[in-house]
């Protein structure tokens, strides 16, 4: 089984993440060499827009956890600015990902409102989502972060980011480090969740990306 990092220091998560990468891409290239279509409809749609799948450990949330997180070609995804309760590390192994460090202001012209999301101690699981005081908020896009394929980007819990993939997808391999608070926050225009359909076109797409993966050397 895949073990995550459990030290609360960001620079200890950063330095066992670059020693486990090689395992981590062990196993997350015996998943995408078995990887079907019928397998990909079977991950979950993240708030984001993008399809993220679970290789281990388990309780993710909680504990940590490793994933790969397919992001559709032709899908903007919604920029929405949020942070995390854990560090996060990612590996791209296709395309481009791209991360803004948001401004955010409270404006009367605001069309964001901030919402705390809640997390039962040691528990894997959300308690619920409520929105924070009734301030509204501006959103500009901040200081960009480019990573291209073969690199890696790191994020300690806490700051608000924002992915932004390229157009044309990618694939990135996530590490989630153990949950070190029990709430997050992000801002949106309302709390309802993030539906989108996957179309079986998208589901083609992604496969494409996933076999130039697979012939990778």
């Amino acid at each position: 089984m895949l073990e995550v990092s459990r030290r609360k220091s960001y620079d200890d998560f950063r330095e066992e993440s670059d020693y486990s990468w090689p395992i981590y891409v062990q196993e997350a290239s015996r998943i995408l060499q078995r990887l079907t279509p019928q397998g990909l409809r079977r991950a979950s749609v993240h708030p984001d827009g993008f399809l993220k799948l679970s290789i281990g450990p388990d309780n993710g949330v909680l504990d940590g956890q490793v994933r790969l997180h397919f992001w559709i070609p032709g899908r903007a995804g919604t920029r929405q600015p949020h942070g995390h309760p854990w560090h996060l590390a990612s590996l791209v192994l296709a395309g481009t990902y791209n991360e803004y460090l948001p401004d955010l202001r409270a404006t009367d012209s605001g069309r964001l409102r901030k919402f705390k999301v809640l997390y039962p101690p040691k528990k894997d699981e959300r308690a619920g989502v409520h929105q924070v005081g009734t301030d509204v908020f501006e959103s500009e896009p901040g200081p960009l972060y480019r990573t291209s394929k073969g690199g890696t980007h790191y994020l300690p819990a806490g700051p608000i980011h924002m992915s932004a993939p390229d157009i044309s997808g990618g694939i990135t391999l996530a590490v989630m480090s153990p949950r070190f608070k029990n709430e997050a926050y992000f801002f949106a225009p309302d709390s309802t969740p993030y539906s989108e359909t996957i179309e079986p076109h998208d589901i083609e797409a992604i496969m494409e990306m996933v076999a130039v993966v697979r012939s990778d050397p």
